[in-house]
């Protein structure tokens, strides 16, 4: 059972269209964050959700209820935090909790004062004094009276303090792990989003323009801006950068990817004028509408890089594909390099340690038995001789493994333990 399913939900006033087919699913026990920029349509679905609104088409349940016409049996288990609270005017907070509990049929004030410790929030003033952030925390307090199993957050970065909001997640998350609480958290900030959601939708101009899995993001989204410079475009998209602004030698990125990938390319491409920094929400709307499709190059399975030969320190040879096992993080390098070069897969999880330029790299045993002749000094370093198939510039093209993500770190000198390991994909020996 989900939590909330919305299904082409649409909403119009006269000509102006609010939402325009939204399709969503809240999963039972997560935490999705809803992303969008203003007038985007997030709070329209927020109130649609609690029939403060009727859609123009479309439909919305939630736990399998329909959120329009069984809207009184849904608010039994349900919160909501609006984004500009509003509720009795001369009424002191315990008053105004008390007033929840009576429409739950609940009776204990015991938890209630908990709740108002640990928000930091007093019982001294009526509503209609108390600062934006404490109206907030007010209706946060509310919402979690009668124990929802779902809770809906309408921008809570509009008044509260990043203290405040990591206190509340803090809280939110013990929920969801003690009690299956599912919520629905929608904002207009992207680091938020990111931060505390399991999975997020972005909304821009009443449609999901995308999805993405946040936990399973390596890195925080950038931005990259190139101030008049000649640069290659294609050289930054062939790593997963989406051009988002090109206008009269000035350039813009997005990126989400292995940032030394991206710092190799800025050297190889000799850019000096650049700033990089943390992406806004958007700067991610305008990639979802160039293209970018959500899968970060931080952790996508096909990406190819080059290493020098020489700065190798373990290849697999094990079938017909080839792995790079460690190298210097010093020569990494996006485009092929001739005959000192080996194309192998990027392993977002490899190791990244340089090697100690004093170390000696013993032979790397394979699972067949059989030792790769590899051999790393600090003036000379060698491979085993090219397989039948290699390019003409001495560079071998090889495809991913399945499992290149799982690829386990090596030492402090960038080695892997071989008895330890399964070279082609690194999976632990049964």
């Amino acid at each position: 059972m989900s939590a909330i399913v919305v299904r082409e939900l649409s909403k119009k006033y006269r000509k102006n269209v609010v939402l325009d087919g939204v399709n969503l699913e809240v999963f039972d026990g997560e935490i999705f964050s809803l992303m969008g920029l203003k007038d985007s349509g997030k709070t329209t679905l927020a109130r649609i959700l609690f029939k403060f609104l009727k859609p123009t088409a479309g439909s919305v349940s939630i736990f399998d209820m329909d959120a329009q016409k069984e809207d009184r049996s849904v608010k039994e288990f349900t919160g909501y935090v609006p984004e500009d609270v509003w509720i009795y005017d001369n009424l002191k907070p315990m008053a105004i909790f008390k007033t929840t509990l009576g429409f739950h049929g609940l009776k204990n004030t015991d938890e209630i004062q908990s709740l108002m410790d640990y928000f930091e929030l007093d019982n001294r003033h009526k509503f209609v004094d108390l600062t934006d952030s404490q109206r907030k925390r007010v209706a946060i307090i509310n919402a979690l009276i009668p124990k929802p199993k779902l809770i809906v957050i309408d921008d809570p970065t509009k008044d509260l303090s990043p203290p405040m909001i990591e206190k509340l997640f803090t809280h939110l998350k013990r929920l969801q792990q003690a009690e299956g609480l599912s919520v629905l958290l929608l904002t207009d900030n992207l680091s938020v989003g990111q931060r505390y959601g399991d999975r997020g939708a972005y909304l821009a101009d009443g449609r999901i323009v995308g999805m993405e899995y946040l936990k399973e993001k390596y890195t925080n989204d950038k931005v990259l801006r190139i101030f008049d410079e000649v640069i290659s475009v294609r050289a930054f998209e062939e790593i997963g950068a989406r051009l988002i602004r090109d206008e009269a030698g000035n350039v813009e990125f997005f990126y989400d990817g292995y940032l030394p990938t991206l710092t190799t390319v800025l050297h190889q491409e000799k850019v000096k004028n650049y700033i990089l920094e943390d992406a806004l929400l958007e700067n991610k709307i305008d990639a979802f509408e160039s293209g970018y499709d959500g899968t970060s190059a931080s952790y996508a399975p096909d990406t190819t890089v080059t290493f020098d030969r020489a700065n190798v320190a373990g290849v697999s040879t094990e079938g017909e594909e080839d792995t790079i096992l460690a190298y210097d993080k010093d020569e990494l390098e996006i485009a092929e390099r001739g005959d000192d070069a080996i194309t192998a897969p990027y392993a977002p999880a490899a190791p990244r340690d340089a090697l100690d330029p004093a170390e000696e790299v013993t032979p790397i045993e394979t699972q067949s038995d059989e030792p790769i002749a590899l051999q790393k000094t600090p003036d000379e370093g060698t491979l085993p001789a090219p397989e039948e198939g290699e390019a003409a510039d001495g560079a071998i093209e090889v495809e991913a493994p399945e499992d290149t993500e799982k690829i386990r770190p090596a030492d402090d000198y960038g080695r892997i333990n071989p008895s330890k390991y399964n070279f082609d994909i690194g999976k632990e020996e049964e």
